[in-house]
């Protein structure tokens, strides 16, 4: 729901249909696979990197698919981009700070998450 409301509440970029339902509902939907370490505190690291990995997956599904055809020939320095590496690159270039972010807040959190819990 959050990703389908960002699209439409935040002016979401998409070129189709398909790339609506790949970059803002299912790869959101995605982040949820963090919830494999529900109430596991001291995994609350390992909680955003599977989540923020997951996402990572969908967009990088959607770039060497949907976006593929508007692929630049060069990208970031590099030339005879592949979609496989564009994809990489790309997605890499927001979703890695992203995820360092989330790691570390969630790192943080432990202590927090653990008073709160008792």
């Amino acid at each position: 729901v959050f990703g389908t409301l960002k699209y439409i509440l935040a002016s979401g970029f998409a070129i189709s249909w398909v790339s609506i339902i790949f970059d803002y509902s299912v790869a959101y939907a995605f982040i949820g696979f963090s919830g494999l370490f529900k109430k596991k505190y001291n995994l609350l690291p390992v909680a955003a990197l599977v989540g923020c990995l997951a996402r990572f997956i969908i967009h990088f599904i959607s770039g060497i698919t949907v976006y593929a055809q508007y692929m630049p020939e060069e990208f970031m320095g590099y030339t005879g981009m592949t979609p496989v590496l564009y994809s990489t690159l790309y997605n890499g270039t927001y979703m890695l700070p992203n995820t360092i972010i989330a790691v570390v807040a969630c790192a943080l959190l432990i202590p927090v998450m653990k008073r709160l819990d008792h």
